[in-house]
C-alpha cells in the first residue's frame, strides 16, 4: 500500500514521518523529499488537508464536531475546531453555511 492511500484510509491513526517511511521502506528523509516531489507538499501537509477534507465530508452528513474530528484524526475536538476555522473560514459548528 502506498504512504499515501495509507493515510487517507487510516485517518484517524497517529501517522509519524518515521513510521510513513518504514512503511514505504525509505529513510525518514529520503521519504519526505521524494513524497513531497510527487504529491506536491510535505507528508504533514497532505494529512492534514485530507483530515480537514474529510471533516468537510462528514459535517455535510451530519456528523457531529466531535464525530468528525475523531473519525477524521484529530484526538483534540479544540485544535480541530481552530484548524478547521483557518482552514475553511467558518467553525465547523456553522459548516457548511
Amino acid at each position: 500500500m502506498t504512504p499515501c492511500l495509507s493515510m487517507a484510509e487510516r485517518l484517524e491513526e497517529n501517522h509519524s514521518l518515521t513510521s510513513l517511511a518504514a512503511e514505504a521502506g525509505l529513510s525518514p528523509f529520503y521519504f519526505a523529499r521524494v513524497f513531497s516531489e510527487l504529491a506536491g507538499e510535505p507528508p504533514r501537509q497532505y494529512l492534514l488537508r485530507v483530515r480537514l477534507r474529510r471533516a468537510a465530508e462528514l459535517l455535510r452528513m451530519g456528523a457531529s464536531v466531535a464525530e468528525a474530528a475523531l473519525k477524521s484524526g484529530f484526538p483534540d475536538v479544540n485544535h480541530f475546531s481552530k484548524t478547521f476555522h483557518r482552514r475553511f473560514g467558518v467553525p465547523p459548528s456553522r459548516y457548511p453555511s
